[in-house]
């Protein structure tokens, strides 16, 4: 039996979609818990199978029963039980960046930041004396919001240029700026700690790959490769973490539902189709605030959809890539066949938060 249970908020609507059974009926439903009568395929015997919904629900046993589908799947539709509706955007982009943020990590009496292979301290209160956290992804664009007139000089051609100084970011010697999914700072801040050229920024004692070396001059560490270490916790950070950030950071700077991902050769199109959804998925994972996201790998498919509409382009690393697109996968292969598709679009669900792991 697969299953599928999503919670739209906008509408108040929790749907349970099951397949795979011969019959099935509603035993009760205690908020969040969906107690089923099931009869599966090939068999006569009936038993008991709870399900966690993703939000509280009301059942009205006289209209609140499965319907049969076209494809042999069985459908229920409960009204959830939550209060209006409010926009969750603004707190769904507020939680996303909690984790490993200046706030989050201020939290603690002290804290260390370790390379992920061997444990070697990158990032601990000897060399971080203040941590800031980075403006949006699109801060330069901001500018005009900021200034009357942008700070610039004028070129060998009488063009107006931004100020070097307002065009980058220079924190300054054992100060970090937080980003989303990276730490960045500058080269002094990590002496003995890492090792870099103008291509690798790695771990100097076991020498696994712990970033970049940006355009500035600054070293930006991704947060993927490293630990967290406290009094009390060790915990890692989800590559994938860095797309659906990009994914939200699309959303909220640019309006942009559709993103092309690319690593190398490999493309990815991403359809953004909701960001605060609810979702139950047949492994017994419950997702909250989580992304419903369509894509496609098929170049055909992308093409068409490039020729009717512009399209944003994100270029990517291999590591988030690949985990993000096999977080994606996996997703969907838990869903039962109906809900699979939406045309030619395969359909996923993410929980930004969902890779934060305790060790």
């Amino acid at each position: 039996m697969k299953y599928l249970c999503e919670y739209l908020p906008r509408i108040g609507i929790i749907s349970v979609v099951l397949e795979g059974v011969y019959s099935v009926k509603v035993e009760s439903v205690a908020e969040r818990e969906l107690t089923l009568q099931v009869v599966d395929e090939g068999t006569e015997d009936a038993h008991m199978t709870k399900i966690e919904l993703p939000d509280k629900a009301i059942y009205n046993e006289s209209v609140s029963q499965f319907k049969k589908g076209s494809q042999a799947e069985f459908v229920l539709r409960l009204n959830a039980k939550a209060a209006d509706y409010t926009d969750k955007y603004d707190a769904l982009i507020a939680s996303s960046v909690e984790k490993w943020s200046k706030k989050d990590l201020l939290q603690y009496s002290g804290f260390s930041l370790r390379c992920k292979k061997c444990k070697h301290p990158v990032i601990d209160n000897s060399n971080c004396k203040k941590l800031n956290e980075m403006p949006s992804e699109f801060w330069m664009e901001f500018m005009d919001y900021w200034h009357c007139h942008k700070p610039t000089i004028n070129d060998d051609k009488g063009n107006g240029v931004l100020l070097g100084k307002y065009n980058s970011l220079a924190p300054l010697k054992y100060e970090i700026l937080v980003g989303g999914s990276y730490f960045l700072g500058v080269a002094e801040t990590f002496q003995d700690r890492v090792e870099y050229d103008s291509d690798n920024l790695v771990c100097a004692t076991c020498h696994n790959n712990l970033g970049q070396v940006t355009f500035e001059k600054l070293l930006r560490l991704h947060k993927w490769e490293l630990l967290l270490e406290t009094s009390d916790t060790s915990e890692s950070f989800a590559p994938s973490n860095d797309i659906l950030l990009s994914l939200l950071n699309q959303v909220s700077g640019t309006s942009g539902r559709h993103v092309l991902l690319r690593c190398k050769d490999v493309q990815l199109l991403v359809w953004t189709f909701a960001i605060d959804v609810g979702a139950t998925l047949t492994d017994g994972k419950v997702l909250i605030n989580a992304m419903k996201l369509l894509y496609t790998d098929d170049d055909d498919e992308i093409e068409i959809v490039r020729r009717r509409q512009n399209i944003d382009e994100i270029q990517t690393l291999p590591v988030p890539f690949y985990s993000f697109m096999n977080e994606l996968r996996s997703s969907t292969e838990l869903l039962p066949s109906i809900c699979r598709r939406m045309n030619f679009w395969e359909v996923g669900y993410l929980q930004l938060s969902s890779g934060i792991e305790f060790l």
